[in-house]
């Protein structure tokens, strides 16, 4: 293409601002001839300009193979698109997948699942959804029961698997996610180095946990083990864990060590960029000297706005290093952009306190939306929480038990209601309308007949 006036005014500068060294005599000739060798030279600029994530289409195919059943899932490769969430009856099954397929290996047979498969790209708006999709499991399948599994699938929404065998991030608070093969598993995860975490958190009903740390982590190297625990057998666990490293990176060596993410020292196995005055910390295997758990008490954790969110914190777990003293107990309540917009806190002696209720108001004007309940406390340099996930949902006006109705719903479905009538209105004001018409003009021809205007034509 060729380049607009201003355009090829801006090249020619750029050009001769960079390229022309002038002579002790600054010759005019030189510009001139350099000024129109441009002018008639034809620039050409070739690129490409993504556009929104597509809609997937969303193919299924149920597979029952030496005894395992899975269901897989497959949609067209969108270069507009950089990863893919996986949902399943409606919750998170997988996040940050890269690759246009998908197998669930957590299926049941004789059932149905609802799947659908989100799309996130960089151009706006982002997102695309595609539609939902029933896959129905054969119940003629034998399928053995699988171990319980549980493992670590992204740091900072990148699978772990891009990083290679040593992860290292600039995020100081990092985020995590991964999947287990029990409903509602209890997830107790745990960070070494300073500061030390340990928080309790739940899988939702697919198996699939997130986590963002709340703390700033030091520079150095981490170890995050994250064991998840089935809820109606506190004896069968499954854990996974991988260590990966805090680092502040030179602002000079920035472009330089963009991808060093994959690079590793051949001598030690760290990478290579962190700088030499950064002493990695020890691993810590001490256990800490109480665990924080966090129980929401509202009916499928759904909280109304204008009520309150019923709380069970239970403390357990209490190692003999737990001194006889309060601890200052923080309550938040964080938004899905990850925001703290609730805190509370009180003093409490855990070490003689089993179980402690608490009733938090959610307010009239909050959002409706997903929201997560932290408790947490502080024992020197080592962090320890509990979590957990609640809904916010428009009070309902209609609450006949299985079925309730809120004020947008019945507005809603008012609103086509309302619309179905005026169409009906309508109907009937055109057919009355097209009778009124031809009644008219059978009148006029009448009187005109009458008064002699024309009259009937004999056969």
């Amino acid at each position: 293409m060729k380049l607009s006036y201003k355009n090829c005014f801006i090249a020619v500068f750029v050009f001769a601002f960079f390229s022309y060294i002038p002579t002790p005599f600054f010759g005019l000739s030189e510009i001139k001839n350099t000024f129109t060798a441009l002018a008639d030279d034809t620039i050409i600029i070739s690129g490409k300009v993504l556009g929104p994530p597509q809609k997937p289409v969303v193919t299924s195919k149920a597979i029952c193979a030496d005894k395992k059943l899975s269901i897989r899932l497959d949609w067209p490769t969108d270069e507009n698109s950089e990863s893919f969430d996986i949902k399943r009856n409606g919750e998170l099954l997988a996040t940050d997948i890269i690759n246009s397929d998908y197998e669930d290996n957590d299926v049941s047979s004789g059932i149905s699942n609802i799947y659908q498969v989100i799309a996130h790209g960089p151009m706006w708006p982002g997102i695309a959804a595609s539609d939902e999709i029933a896959v129905f499991t054969p119940t003629a399948c034998i399928i053995a029961k699988p171990p319980f599994t549980q493992e670590i699938r992204t740091l900072n929404n990148v699978p772990l698997e891009k990083y290679g065998n040593n992860p290292k991030i600039e995020e100081s608070r990092p985020s995590f996610s991964g999947k287990t093969n029990i409903p509602y598993a209890k997830v107790e995860i745990s960070v070494s180095g300073s500061p030390q975490i340990y928080q309790t958190i739940f899988a939702n009903v697919n198996g699939f946990w997130s986590w963002q740390s709340s703390e700033t982590l030091d520079l150095g190297e981490h170890t995050i083990i994250a064991a998840a625990i089935d809820p109606n057998d506190s004896n069968n666990s499954s854990s996974s864990s991988f260590t990966f490293t805090v680092y502040k990176e030179e602002s000079g060596n920035k472009d330089k060590e963009k991808d060093s993410h994959t690079k590793k020292s051949p001598s030690s196995g760290t990478p290579s960029s962190i700088p030499d005055e950064v002493e990695l910390l020890e691993k810590s295997s001490e256990n800490p000297p109480f665990q924080i758990t966090a129980i929401v008490g509202n009916f499928n954790h759904y909280v109304f706005l204008g009520e309150k969110l019923s709380l069970q914190v239970d403390f357990s777990k209490k190692t003999s290093e737990l001194e006889d003293k309060d601890y200052q107990i923080f309550y938040e309540i964080i938004n899905a952009r990850n925001e703290v917009i609730y805190v509370d806190s009180q003093y409490l002696n855990v070490l003689r306190t089993e179980t402690l209720n608490k009733k938090i108001p959610i307010s009239a004007l909050a959002s409706i939306g997903e929201y997560r309940i932290r408790v947490k406390a502080y024992d020197g340099k080592i962090l320890i929480a509990g979590e957990n996930f609640f809904s916010v949902k428009e009070l309902p006006l209609v609450n006949i038990g299985f079925c309730t109705l809120s004020l947008s719903q019945i507005i809603g479905s008012l609103g086509w209601a309302v619309i179905g009538i005026l169409l009906f209105f309508l109907f009937l004001l055109k057919r009355e309308y097209r009778k009124t018409d031809e009644e008219i003009y059978q009148v006029n021809e009448k009187y005109l007949k009458k008064d002699g205007f024309f009259s009937n034509k004999k056969k």
